[in-house]
């Protein structure tokens, strides 16, 4: 679990995320995430003092508009975790460095999720929000 709090400037994570090793690209990803809210979404969630109040001003969005700040948060996580040139650099000496393999598409992104400590699922959306799934050498699926 992870949120944050407008009044305070105040970042919570959940200590599971934090102790576990084996999490440590998740917990990453949570606090770009959550930062990313911070930024994005200030304004939405400025009168939330409390946990409470942020999951009773969360009830009152819709579907839509939930998935749309989600959505919007974690684009720019991955942006900060992986930025465009980096990625873009990455990619190149991957495809060159895989040639014609029919799986390089899975290296290429095993190889960035190792390279930037994110998960598979975090390349993946950084790569389609980047393009790469139109009339790029990897084949992403939207």
């Amino acid at each position: 679990m992870a949120y944050m709090l407008t009044q305070g400037n105040r970042l919570f994570i959940d200590n599971k995320l934090i102790d576990n090793p084996r999490l440590g690209q998740r917990y990453r990803f949570t606090l770009a995430e959550e930062v990313a809210h911070f930024i994005l979404h200030q304004d939405i969630y400025k009168d939330c003092k409390t946990l409470d109040e942020r999951i009773e001003k969360e009830s009152l969005l819709t579907r839509q508009e939930n998935w749309y700040l989600e959505t919007n948060a974690k684009a720019l996580a991955s942006a900060i975790l992986m930025p465009k040139n980096l990625i873009e650099r990455h990619v190149d000496e991957l495809l060159f460095t895989a040639g014609n393999n029919p799986g390089r598409t899975f290296s290429v992104i095993t190889a960035l999720s190792r390279e930037f400590d994110v998960s598979e699922q975090a390349v993946k959306r950084r790569l389609l929000n980047l393009g790469y799934h139109k009339g790029s050498d990897l084949r992403l699926k939207d």
